[in-house]
This record gives C-alpha cells, structure tokens and sequence, in this order.
C-alpha cells in the first residue's frame, strides 16, 4: 500500500482505473471512488471538490495498493501513519533535498 500524496495523485490513480468519486446522499462527510457497474445505492456523483472537501476536513487520506488493483482505503490519516510503514508515505523529504543539492552542485 502506499499513500496518495496529494489531490494530482488522487485524480490521475482513478483516472488510469476509470473511476470517479461519489459522496453517501444522507452523509457528505462519507466519500468513495466507483468503477462502471459498482453498486452506487445511497451515494451520488459528485466532482473532485466535493470528494477532496470531507477528506481534507476529517484528515483523511487515500490509500492504493501497489499491485495496480482498483483496491484503495480511505482512511485517517492518524490511522494510516500506524497501521502502514513510512514508506507508504514516499521519501522522507531530506532525500530530496540532498537530490537537489547534488543536481545544482557545482562540476569540479
């Protein structure tokens, strides 16, 4: 599993698995992504600010599986930092720095 880092991320996962995002009709914090030909009972399409909203306000986030199944978990974000490893997360943001660093070093 590895966490979505931001909305691009989001937004370009479902759209490679052809999915868009639904909110629950009697609670609009409750949000979810569909495929054609899953059961949408109880939930409605809505745009992506609509989807992004209840997870940026409950602290939430999107969780995929790195096999390239349509298999993802929304989740706190709390509750993602415990039950996955950093890893998920990406890189810890000094190895990007130090990548930066030595791509604007200068050539001896």
């Amino acid at each position: 599993m590895r966490v979505l880092p931001n909305r691009r991320a989001v937004i370009e996962w479902a759209g490679g698995h052809h999915a868009y995002p639904l909110q629950k009709v009697n609670d609009p914090s409750e949000v979810r992504l569909a495929q054609a030909g899953d059961d949408e009972s109880g939930y409605r399409r809505v745009g992506w600010e609509h989807f992004f909203g209840p997870l940026e306000r409950h602290h939430r986030v999107v969780a995929v599986a790195d096999d390239g199944s349509f298999s993802y978990h929304v989740l706190p974000r709390e509750e993602a930092r415990r039950a996955l490893p950093p890893e998920a997360f990406g890189e810890p943001w000094w190895r990007h720095l130090l990548h930066e660093v030595w791509l604007t070093r200068k050539a001896a």
